[in-house]
């Protein structure tokens, strides 16, 4: 019955860690496809809030570093652009 009840736990906390990861990376991928539709209408500066929302949610999402870059370049911030996609 302990060894049930241990491995029932185990198998609890491996599903809900799974879920978390997992919504956390929805969030990113939520934010960068609304950045992208913004990018898309030149509407750069909203873009921008929303890659870098997406990069806080996941520092690995490389794409939206690139799409930081994309528009801080539009945004005629060069410094910034160039080092967002160095960080890529």
């Amino acid at each position: 019955m302990i060894k049930r009840t241990i491995l029932f736990l185990i198998l609890l906390l491996f599903v809900s860690s799974f879920t978390i990861v997992q919504a956390k990376s929805d969030n990113g991928l939520k934010d960068y496809k609304i950045g992208l539709q913004l990018y898309q209408q030149s509407r750069y500066e909203q873009a921008l809030e929303r890659f870098q929302q997406a990069i806080d949610e996941n520092l690995d999402f490389w794409q939206a570093y690139q799409m930081v870059g994309y528009c801080c370049f539009e945004l005629r911030q060069k410094d910034e652009a160039i080092k967002a996609f160095e960080d890529c």
